[in-house]
């Protein structure tokens, strides 16, 4: 148990830069009247898991254990590859496996609601070469950077065009909101003139704290507090094109891209998997990590219906992903995903799955 005190005196390099602080609202799924509880609590939850896992479930968890070994967490590996590797496959051949695991619980808010958010991977419109209208370019990460940095800021890239000629630009969009945004999600597939479609998988930041632009507006009076989301602001946007990218500029976080990846990568170094996938602080949930979920489910009108039983795999961080009382989950490609990753801000509750053997307890 001493190593249990060791991990709840704890409390992103990719992807999602979701503020779920700026979504609480009345039926987001929040349990009350609970006591405190412990940062990590050694319960089980009361759960029952399908009676067989899909067929995307055996294959991410086949994925899961070829990559897991190849994680770039950096944070002290305080549950280190052998453990993920052993709950991994305890599950790999059903969740029979799940059997003699011990679980630990999520503090989150203190009285065990984590906040579900969701990130996708977008579709934008893109050219290979400039032209007058497609002229925003999606960057490489520049190889002669050394170190985290930070290096050149968000306005120093964009606006005085730094990087610009060096062979970096990637494809050119033509609006600086569907950059920005892909950004946000970490990744994104550009979309040629002629149909084809390419994958851009995150490779970097240029060290630079995020900054919520949401919270700016809502802050400032520019949207309400309800009614902000990705598409108010870029409607905001789309009516205000200078002072949008002065709002931009504001966050100088910077995210470059690579081409390559046969889908959409986290900070794993994994292929995410709609539904499966989560981006997490991996100061608190190493990268690798298998928990089960009591996620919230949401109906057509992205209203919360109710929760069910999930497995799923640490494969992601984020900016705006810090402590453990906010997990974001991966919704898929395109206007689908984009449409549920909007509608979730919604709270269940979260287990970290680890080994029951001793010798592989997280170390001190």
């Amino acid at each position: 148990m001493r190593t249990l005190i060791a991990l709840a005196t704890l409390c992103l390099s990719a992807c999602p830069h979701r503020d779920g602080s700026l979504y609480r609202f009345s039926g987001d799924g929040r349990l009350t009247g609970l006591s405190q509880i412990e940062t990590w609590k050694a319960d089980a939850p009361n759960w029952q898991p399908p009676q067989q896992p899909s067929a995307g479930w055996k294959l991410a968890i086949k994925r899961h254990l070829s990559l897991i070994g190849r994680a770039r967490n950096k944070t002290g590996e305080r549950i280190n590859v052998e453990q993920r590797r052993a709950v991994a496959q305890a599950l790999s051949g059903g969740f029979e496996g799940l059997k003699g695991l011990q679980f630990l619980r999520l503090k989150g808010d203190g009285s065990g609601n984590v906040q579900f958010t969701g990130y996708y991977t977008p579709i934008i419109d893109a050219r290979r070469q400039a032209d007058d209208k497609f002229r925003h370019a999606l960057y490489a990460y520049p190889k002669a950077w050394q170190g985290k940095g930070p290096h050149l800021s968000r306005g120093q890239i964009d606006d005085q065009g730094r990087l610009s000629g060096q062979g970096l630009e990637l494809a050119y969009s033509a609006d600086p909101s569907d950059n920005f945004f892909m950004q946000v999600q970490g990744s994104g597939m550009v979309r040629y003139a002629d149909g084809s479609l390419e994958m851009l998988a995150y490779a970097g930041k240029n060290g630079h704290a995020y900054v919520s632009v949401g919270r700016l507006l809502v802050e400032r009076g520019r949207i309400a507090k309800a009614d902000i989301s990705m598409n108010s602001i870029r409607s905001w946007c789309a009516a205000h094109r200078i002072a949008c990218q002065q709002l931009y500029n504001e966050n100088p976080s910077y995210v470059f891209f690579r081409r390559g990846a046969s889908g959409p990568v986290g900070a794993s170094g994994e292929i995410v998997s709609a539904g499966l996938s989560i981006a997490v602080d991996p100061r608190v949930i190493p990268l690798g990590s298998t928990l089960v979920a009591h996620l919230p489910v949401l109906d057509g009108d992205g209203k919360l219906s109710h929760h069910e039983w999930r497995i799923l795999l640490a494969q992601d961080t984020g900016g705006a992903i810090k402590g453990s009382a906010h997990i974001d989950l991966y919704t898929g490609v395109g206007g689908v995903g984009a449409r549920a990753a909007q509608a979730l801000h919604h709270y269940g509750r979260i287990w970290l799955i680890l080994p029951s053997r001793a010798d592989l307890l997280p170390g001190d």
